[in-house]
């Protein structure tokens, strides 16, 4: 299943713009492209993406913050960008060769809401978190997913 030094490159969870097994995930309709398997997290290679499923972030007034770990997967400064469909434009965010947290302030959710993490380099991400203030997004959003990697 890989691991965080070496990840598994022979098995892609996601390529082209692909499904991700609903067997992997708590909360289906997760896709990506360039994603795999390394230890406990995703392993996102350059230029790769993850997406969540569609969700509800209407209430709030459509603001959300999405939370998440990440780090350089071969120690270099990299960066990963979140960012939403639609009129939101996204967040780039530094990714050193240590793990840190990151949190990005959302707006523009609807009912049908999708954003995505793009990789500048080769990044680990683990335990993504979606709030809505409380109001009514489910989180974390994925369980599973992060739970098979480990």
């Amino acid at each position: 299943m890989g691991s965080e030094d070496a990840p598994d490159l022979q098995n892609p969870v996601a390529t082209e713009s692909s499904p991700i097994s609903s067997d992997l995930t708590n909360t289906p309709g997760w896709s990506g492209t360039l994603v795999y398997q390394a230890g406990g997290c995703a392993y996102i290679q350059m230029m790769g993406m993850l997406m969540p499923p569609v969700f509800d972030a209407s209430n709030n007034e459509g603001n959300y913050t999405v939370k998440f770990r990440a780090r350089s997967q071969d120690g270099s400064d990299c960066y990963v960008v979140v960012a939403g469909y639609g009129a939101y434009d996204g967040v780039t965010e530094t990714v050193g060769s240590e793990w840190s947290d990151h949190s990005v302030l959302m707006s523009g959710g609807s009912a049908a809401t999708m954003f995505y993490f793009l990789s500048i380099g080769n990044v680990l991400i683990d335990d993504i978190f979606v709030d809505d203030g409380g109001v009514s997004v489910p989180s974390p959003l994925c369980y599973r997913i992060y739970e098979y990697f480990i």
